[in-house]
């Protein structure tokens, strides 16, 4: 049986995202997808973070996260924002 339990994750921010810090702990419901993660990630930042948090992805160690991914347990994940150049 799975829990029902809220799970705690701890991001961490790179890039043009550590104008909101290093790094945030969120509650998120168990069974998460990305796209729920990030939800709590905006609600969580300021609304002039959300353009920038909508076109950033999420890793896990060295692993981007796809749309298909679900977390199932407490973890770190890295907010990585878009990057320019060559």
């Amino acid at each position: 049986m799975q829990s029902t339990d809220p799970i705690q994750i701890e991001v961490e921010f790179f890039g043009a995202l550590r104008e909101y810090g290093d790094r945030i702990a969120l509650t998120v419901a168990p069974r998460a997808d990305v796209r729920q993660v990030k939800r709590a990630l905006a609600e969580a930042l300021p609304p002039h973070a959300h353009p920038l948090l909508e076109r950033s992805a999420l890793a896990e160690e060295e692993t981007i996260l796809t749309s298909e991914w679900v977390l199932s347990r407490p973890t770190r994940l890295l907010a990585l924002p878009p990057v320019n150049g060559g």
